[in-house]
């Protein structure tokens, strides 16, 4: 192991090693020593003096001191503003660029977990197409510098005389191309198109200089950030090639954009101008690709882009914001002392339509009272966002928020309900929202009209309810009239509806323009109202011609519309404009709904008091099952530690990490071991999702430095559940040599109770190193709501959390809104080692400070219940005499293969074998196991069977390792003949005769047969009966462990042994001699200071934690800041069993944002803590830096 200090000492040794050889060259006055360099000491110099200027300037002229902290507070929060982006920046290109490790590290068993392509099935992950834009990015980026260089840049060039000089100096956008994160496909709408969502991500390196040489002007781009949903439609379809006319797009919602400025825009980044900058950008996004915009490409000629440009809308929702109720209180007065009320007003926002309710005083209960009307482009997708606000002088309180998704009331027609508001302590709202569609005939409009007069409407600030809707498409004119001194005009169109008028773009200098421009106007009546068309000139004086259209007109047109070219009045004989003008009448479809506001308001007050009787969990609750990993070995292993400086090759001291669905299990450290034997076993619950593998790692521990990477390997889960059971080696990546023997089995649940005795006996046969239990069932429990939950002290509605404990495990549910009838609709799940003794606790609490009841329910009466299934309500201990809780407890028995008398599938055992004469040091050669394989011991082979105990089989003979065999021992009752001839695809080792005869007075045994499933039976020295327990544990591997001497009189080997159980256990020796070791960490004192002050010219402190590592158990100590005399007063305890040679490590390090630095250690053998049973003392850090010392 190589010394944390040497890269240091190897520096200071190039750097003099340099500076001798400068020194001694003849001509090395063009050098220069590279401890120093006058130019950066003049410019950290010149930096100083620059920042320190300001201030000299401000005492000379005696300018006031609030110009410097203005400018100071303008500087720190640029500073802030330009490093969190830049941090948003990397984080998200480290995302990027990790993303598949992250996804499969992270997804598993919850929901909330999963990416949005699993969490909802008909958003589709599409990696197909990821692939296919990381190819032709780079000519993408191609194309866009061209587009700049030769398009872009001289159109700004020839827009102004300042610009003249500007130039891209460089154009790179990167290797990281735009990604589709998710697709989804909407198939209920109408069969003439194709409607797709698709989740774009850009996170591009994109990097662009601007230069305006004539005002010495640098600014650029570097990093940007674009996250949103696109929808695109492909329409219409048609039955020729290319199959769709036109591609649409276009946001729904605004998306994310985050710009990196460098340069002169890095100005941009001041708070204040940020937020405007940035608005302003996303303006001139949205004003053509966010809704009502839209980006339509052609694909086929002669199509009419003027109706898929500017479509009809989908419907119109009609918004009663009636009332609010339960509003913070936001106006104190007297400091806070006396609590007053609000004065609320709602904000409505439906994509770029905005409306603001009025402002009732002093109440937290307003009723408003007011009617919007808002014109729905796209559904699914839009939604109405409310947010409530509390009126004030200076800045008004934010009071609460909510979202309403347009689709339920386009499905539902009507929607009267209390909306709930979000961030908020308490609140609601009561809106009732309807869903009017358009209709293309007159035949309800009567109707309509007389039920907009029978409405009223409380507020004088809402608008009267509309009838119809009109949608006006200006496309073009010709021959408009030229202006004053014969010029041409830059026309632009005002429509205008009564008091609302609309205007156009600007198409600059021509009597030919063309403008392309939708605009929708809300109609009252339409028998009594017009539309009026001015053509003006840019500066609004001059007209270039005018229209008027009766909307009476359109009613007696077909199909409500008029597309078609209209004469211009005050203009030229030959000038017109071509207007595409449609009416819709606007219906409530009142057939599918209540027939009166007090028939929806009894219905609803019926359906809330109708209580659930069981629950309603998802789909794929309860699905899950069980990965048991058993690490058993390793074999040729790299070596690590190396001796007098790497001469010498030592051995290395390694441990395994697993890593699967997000857990990772680490081993225990086997010391000094090329061939470590772990026997650890490892349990992680895992949904059948695909793409999960299970990783496993190899690393050499190190006491000072960062551990030895020493070979990994990566299996697929659906290969593992496929075959259930796999014993096997795996061979490591990355590495020269070394491979791992893992049993890995997919353990999958019944609801079979009679199964779990078996699992229970099994269970009780099997131990492992790192004392795990396997499970013998999994819990999973549905919480889904309370009712009659006890109100808080204050006499408030509590907000109702669950605390659900089994055993060392604890989950909490969400906290609900305040609410004596919480809703969580939570799944969770336990591993149970016996359900015959578990029990699982339910706690309820209010914002888990106030205790509002528990639920004991004991896991062994889920066992006689249908299924194993518990769905009901159940009262609560502690609580009111009607609180109750709704819950779903399932039980499920982990089906092992083990648990099963018949045949268990075929597979290899192989491994290295070590001769345990009281040491772990020889080692044999793997034995496979498959064909029947006879063989006979020789009678100088000393094996030594007792009559009652387990049988010890010889691990000395070693078989070459052929593809598979079964190994079966017979044993010879007197006159022991010749080992018979072994099938010829196996070969007997040459030692296999001459072992023993070399060391007869050492039997050598193994005592322990571990069990395993994935070979044919090893039949054992007796004859066992059908169907016992024993039948099971036969099938096993030989596993290396110390070996228990016989007695003498046990020697002679019977002919068969006893088909009886034994009455007692037998454990090991050395069961139950465990002990505790407790550590108390006090203090320390004269520790090294690392942490280094400006630029290292004066010495810190340190901020030092203390690492206890022994026999694999490893603790440590909080940090203490900034000292070198820390006190921790801490204490550790650990449960050790007595061993030769092991050793108490304690370390110290100071604490850094970068990586740690080490302190110092010192070693405590702890043969001498039990021979002394108490130690209290100073300890003295070896391998200090520095040449300091320290104690602890």
């Amino acid at each position: 192991m190589q010394n944390p200090d040497s890269g240091q000492g190897e520096s200071t040794k190039k750097a003099s090693g340099s500076a001798h050889s400068v020194n001694n060259a003849p001509n090395s006055g063009e050098m220069k020593p590279p401890g120093f360099d006058a130019v950066s000491v003049l410019w950290t110099f010149g930096k100083c003096l620059g920042a320190l200027l300001p201030v000299y300037l401000a005492g000379y002229y005696r300018v006031s001191a609030s110009f410097l902290v203005f400018g100071l507070m303008v500087y720190t929060g640029w500073r802030h503003s330009r490093e969190a982006k830049e941090a948003r920046l990397r984080s998200a290109i480290h995302l990027y660029d990790n993303e598949q490790q992250y996804t499969s590290m992270n997804i598993f068993k919850s929901k909330k977990d999963l990416p949005a392509w699993v969490n909802f099935p008909d958003v589709e992950k599409v990696e197909w197409l990821n692939k296919i834009l990381q190819q032709v990015w780079p000519f993408v980026g191609q194309y866009l510098e061209k587009l700049l260089v030769e398009t872009i840049a001289p159109s700004i060039r020839s827009s102004s005389t300042h610009l003249q000089t500007l130039t891209f100096t460089k154009v790179d956008f990167g290797d990281k191309a735009m990604k589709v994160v998710g697709v989804k496909a909407h198939t209920e709408n109408e069969r003439g198109q194709v409607l797709l969502d698709v989740y774009i991500s850009y996170v591009g390196n994109v990097e662009i200089n601007v230069e305006v040489k004539r005002y010495f002007c640098k600014a650029g781009v570097k990093g940007i950030q674009l996250h949103g949903m696109m929808r695109v439609i492909l329409e219409p379809l048609i039955g020729d090639v290319p199959i769709v006319g036109a591609v649409t797009m276009f946001f729904i919602r605004r998306p994310k954009l985050d710009i990196n400025w460098t340069g002169l825009t890095n100005l941009l980044d001041i708070p204040g101008l940020n937020i405007m900058s940035d608005t302003m950008i996303m303006d001139a996004i949205a004003s053509f690709l966010v809704l009502p915009n839209r980006l339509t490409v052609p694909l086929v000629a002669d199509l009419h882009v003027a109706q898929l440009r500017s479509p009809l809308p989908r419907g119109v929702v009609r918004i009663h914001l009636l009332e609010a109720d339960d509003l913070p209180a936001k106006d104190n007065y007297m400091k806070g002392v006396i609590a007053g009320l609000s004065d609320p007003y709602a904000l409505c926002r439906v994509g770029p339509q905005t409306f603001t309710s009025h402002v009732v005083d002093n109440t937290v209960c307003p009723k408003w009272g007011e009617m919007y009307e808002v014109i729905v482009h796209e559904v699914p997708g839009q939604e109405l966002e409310v947010e409530v606000y509390d009126k004030d002088p200076d800045k008004d309180d934010f009071l609460g928020r909510t979202k309403i998704d347009l689709g339920i009331v386009k499905k539902s027609k009507v929607v009267d309900e209390w909306f709930t508001l979000k961030e908020t302590k308490s609140g609601r709202v009561h809106f009732r929202l309807e869903w009017l569609v358009l209709l293309p005939n007159t035949e309800r409009l009567e109707q309509v009209l007389q039920r907009n007069e029978s409405m009223t409407v409380s507020s004088k600030t809402s608008d009267p309810p509309s009838a119809a809707i009109l949608a006006v498409y200006l496309d073009k004119a010709e021959a408009l009239p030229m202006k004053k001194g014969n010029k041409e005009p830059s026309p632009m169109v005002q429509l205008s509806v009564q008091d609302i008028t609309r205007e156009s773009r600007t198409c600059w200098t021509t009597i030919n323009p063309k403008w392309e421009d939708a605009f929708t106007f809300f109609i009252p009546d339409p028998h009594k109202q017009s539309i009026d068309i001015q053509v003006k000139d840019n500066d609004r004086i001059q007209t270039l011609g005018s229209l008027s259209i009766p909307l009476s007109r359109l009613l007696s047109s077909p199909n409500l519309s008029l597309d078609q070219w209209f004469q211009l009045d005050k203009a030229g004989p030959a000038s017109r404009i071509y207007i595409n003008t449609v009416l819709r009448v606007l219906w409530l479809d009142e057939d599918n709904i209540p027939t009166s506001s007090t028939e929806a308001a009894n219905l609803a007050a019926g359906l809330s008091k109708i209580r659930p009787q069981h629950t309603s969990p998802d789909p794929s609750f309860a699905t899950e099952g069980v990965l048991r990993i058993h690490l058993l070995e390793g074999q040729n292993l790299v070596p690590k530690d190396n001796m007098m400086g790497g001469m010498v090759k030592g051995k290395s001291d390694p441990y395994v990490k697993i890593n699967i669905g997000g857990e990772t299990f680490e081993s225990r450290v086997i010391n000094r071991n090329l061939n470590p034997t772990w026997n650890e076993m490892y349990e992680v619950v895992l949904t059948t999702l695909p793409g999960q593998e299970l990783h496993v790692e190899l690393f050499d521990k190190d006491m000072d430095m960062k551990d030895d990477f020493m070979g990994r390997l990566k299996i697929s889960l659906k290969d593992i559940i496929t075959s259930q059971y796999t014993d096997q080696w795996y061979t490591l990546n990355d590495v020269k040599s070394g491979r791992v023997h893992l049993v890995l089995e997919w353990v999958p649940t019944v609801s079979q109770p009679d199964r779990l005795d078996q699992v229970l006996q099994l269970q009780s046969l099997q131990s492992y190193q790192n004392k795990a239990v396997p499970s013998a069932a999994l819990l999973f429990v549905y919480m889904d709501r309370a009712h009659s939950l006890p109100m808080k002290k204050s006499g408030k509605e509590p907000k109702a959390g669950a605390e659900l404990v089994l055993g060392e495990t604890t989950y909490r549910t969400k906290v609900c809104e305040q609410s004596n009838s919480p809703q969580w609709e939570e799944a969770f799940y336990f591993l149970v080692r016996d359900p015959r003794e578990e029990i699982l606790i339910v706690k309820l609490s209010s914002a888990w400070d106030q205790a509002m009841g528990s639920l004991v329910l004991p896991v062994r009466e889920l066992l006689s219940e249908p299924d194993l299934v518990l769905d009901q309500w159940l009262s609560l201990d502690g609580a009111s005499p009607d609180s109750q809780i709704l819950l779903r407890a399932e039980l499920k028995i982990l089906n092992s293969k083990m648990t099963e008398g018949v045949g268990v599938p075929q597979g290899s055992v192989s491994g290295p074998e070590t001769i345990t004469s009281g040491s772990y040091s020889e080692e044999k050669e793997p034995i496979t196991i498959e064909q029947p394989v006879t063989a006979t011991i020789e009678e100088d082979q000393h094996i030594e069977v007792p009559s009652e105990e387990s049988v010890a089989v010889s691990s000395q003979p070693s078989v070459s390792e052929p593809e598979e065999a079964e190994v079966v021992f017979e044993v010879p009752k007197e006159d022991p003949s010749p080992p018979e001839t072994l099938p010829t695809h196996t070969t007997p080792d040459p030692s296999f005769d001459t072992v023993q005869k070399e060391e007869p007075e050492e039997p050598i045994t193994i005592t322990q047969l571990s069990v395993t499933a994935d070979t044919e039976e090893l039949q054992p020295w007796h004859r066992p009966t059908a169907g016992s327990v024993t039948e099971d544990i036969a099938r096993a591997t030989v596993s290396s462990l110390p070996s228990v001497s016989v007695p003498e009189e046990a020697e002679a080997m019977p002919d068969v042994i006893p088909e009886t159980r034994p009455p007692h256990t037998t454990p090991h020796p050395r069961f139950g001699t465990e002990g505790v070791l407790r550590i108390h960490v006090l203090e320390a004192q004269d520790l090294v200071a690392m942490d280094k002050l400006m630029g290292g010219l004066k010495k810190g402190k340190s901020d030092p934690y203390v690492k206890i590592n022994i026999g694999g158990v490893k603790f440590k100590s909080h940090v203490i800041k900034e000292n070198l005399n820390p006190t921790w007063n801490e204490m550790f305890e650990t449960v050790l069993t007595p061993q030769a040679g092991q050793e108490v490590q304690v370390e110290l390090y100071d604490k850094d944002m970068d990586k740690d630095d080490f302190l110092g250690r010192f070693m405590i053998r702890l043969s001498d803590v039990i021979s002394s049973q108490y130690t209290d003392q100073w300890y003295t850090l070896n391998d200090v830096c520095f040449c300091s010392s320290g104690t602890l």
